[in-house]
């Protein structure tokens, strides 16, 4: 029994038949059969406290067209009788017609053989009709409180209510949310504007009370977007050309989860501008496009074709809000990662079992994620550049002594010769090279080098890096070196 219709659907088996029709084969207990409804345009309203059941009779009413209902048999094939025009259809009428959401309590009486109906003045749950945005509503010489519910969509905004009070006075008010709008007593026409911060709930409710008698028109308008352009930047050191990977987004709130923007991206060979710059613009709150109050999540995930691997901690996220558009110029990327906020590596983490780093800010975490809504930009920055640090030596008195007195600390290390990862771990360590850094082994960062003339330590002479490759460096650890001889992993066996 539906609210306006009825219909049969077998329950704990289904029948299938034979390939030309001919009827059942085999019943399943695991399913529910197909959907099959009357034809009669009748329900149960707002009422199943009205159903009542004897033998293969079937009674209950529906109260949306005034009637009371006798349904016979016990398949799709049962007689349906309308029992209140049996010399009663005049007092249903005038009965129903003003008790819509009230009570109609129905029961069968087996010692009188009858069903018994009761009305009362109860109300019952009734789902609230739901209008569209922008459409008008109007009374005329009303004195009593005119309410409507209206659906103003998930988009976050702001909502304009356009009234004109023509004749008398009358206040105007909005709840949404648990928020209240109110123009107080007016006439004549005007707006009152509802601020709609979340995507949920979507609808209003508007009221209109009048002052004595009343006349007006209302019209709440949908709401009006807010447009963001989200402007996806990748940065990478030049050694990095050519590796490939997937950065992506998202965004959330306490309703809503959005789908996750995603792009394929090869790696360039300029350090000084995005290898990666992509706009795109929506409406804050719909598809992809974020809003002020919600997280944000940004990520990297190395996909099976991926070459890229994010290294922890040298890899960031950034991001920037703002009313400012930064093209992809050596200049102006310069300054757009000098005004942007960089992610803490304590925000970024590797889901369990997932090729995907991740960091998800919003308005609870430090730093706080917000958009304000004068701010059309939204700039994502993946920024894969490797840091690496060198001792320089320094002279306040000549650069001469700057040159020929410079002594850069160059430590000694033992490791193996140079490997492929897969036979790395193996190798004995019978070797011994040097690096530059701070720690008492080499770490990732460090620069290292073949002999004890370091960079800087003999004037005039050519730089020693280490080739690229991997290189055991103690029982359980194994170093991978670039082209420009810096330690870009360190990994343990």
């Amino acid at each position: 029994m539906q609210e306006d219709k009825i219909s049969y659907v077998l329950a704990s088996k289904n029948l299938i038949s034979d390939s030309v029709g001919g009827g059942a084969i085999v019943t399943t207990p695991t399913i529910l059969g197909t959907q099959i409804a009357r034809v009669e345009e009748y329900g149960i309203s707002f009422n199943p406290e009205s159903f009542g059941v004897h033998a293969d009779n079937y009674y209950f009413t529906d109260t949306k067209r005034v009637a009371v209902i006798k349904l016979t048999g016990n398949s799709q094939s049962d007689r349906l009788e309308v029992i209140s025009e049996q010399g009663m259809r005049s007092w249903f009428r005038d009965e129903f017609q003003l008790a819509l959401d009230t009570q109609k309590i129905g029961g069968y009486d087996p010692y009188m053989d009858e069903y018994v109906l009761s009305t009362n003045n109860i109300k019952v749950p009734v789902p609230p009709v739901v209008y569209e945005c922008g459409i008008e509503f109007q009374g005329l010489n009303v004195t009593s409180v005119q309410s409507y519910t209206v659906n103003l969509t998930s988009v976050i905004g702001t909502a304009n209510v356009e009234y004109n009070i023509t004749s008398g006075s009358a206040t105007v008010s909005a709840s949404w949310n648990g928020q209240s709008f109110t123009t107080g007593v007016v006439t004549g026409s005007g707006t009152l504007a509802i601020n709609k911060t979340t995507t949920s709930p979507e609808t209003a409710v508007i009221t209109v009370t009048p002052t004595g008698t009343s006349s007006f028109s209302v019209t709440p308008k949908c709401v009006t977007g807010i447009p963001l352009t989200v402007i996806k930047c990748v940065i990478n050191s030049n050694f990095e050309s050519g590796a490939t990977t997937h950065v992506e987004y998202k965004w959330q709130d306490a309703n809503t989860i959005s789908p996750v923007d995603s792009n394929a991206v090869t790696l360039g060979s300029n350090p000084n501008i995005f290898s990666f710059y992509e706009t795109q613009t929506g409406i804050r709150s719909q598809g992809v496009y974020p809003y002020d109050s919600a997280d944000l999540t940004m990520r990297v995930n190395k996909l099976v074709t991926d070459s890229f691997t994010w290294e922890y901690p040298q890899d960031n996220f950034k991001y920037l809000s703002s009313n400012t558009l930064y093209n992809n110029t050596a200049p102006e990327v310069a300054s757009l990662l000098a005004a942007a906020t960089t992610i803490p590596d304590s925000l970024v983490v590797n889901p369990s079992g997932t090729v995907i780093n991740q960091a998800t800010v919003g308005p609870a975490t430090t730093p706080a994620f917000t958009m304000p809504t004068n701010n059309q930009y939204l700039y994502l920055i993946y920024d894969l550049r490797f840091t690496s640090a060198q001792d320089i030596c320094y002279s306040d008195v000549s650069a001469s002594d700057a040159c020929c007195l410079c002594n850069v600390p160059c430590d000694s290390f033992t490791a193996s010769t140079r490997q492929d990862v897969a036979f790395v771990c193996n190798q004995p360590l019978s070797q011994t090279f040097y690096f530059t850094g701070d720690g008492v082994a080499p770490d990732v960062g460090d620069l290292v080098y073949s002999n004890q003339q370091c960079a800087g330590n003999s004037p005039g002479q050519n730089i020693n890096n280490l080739q690229a490759g991997y290189y055991k460096i103690s029982g359980n650890q194994y170093i991978q070196v670039n082209s420009f001889g810096i330690i870009i992993e360190k990994t343990s066996c």
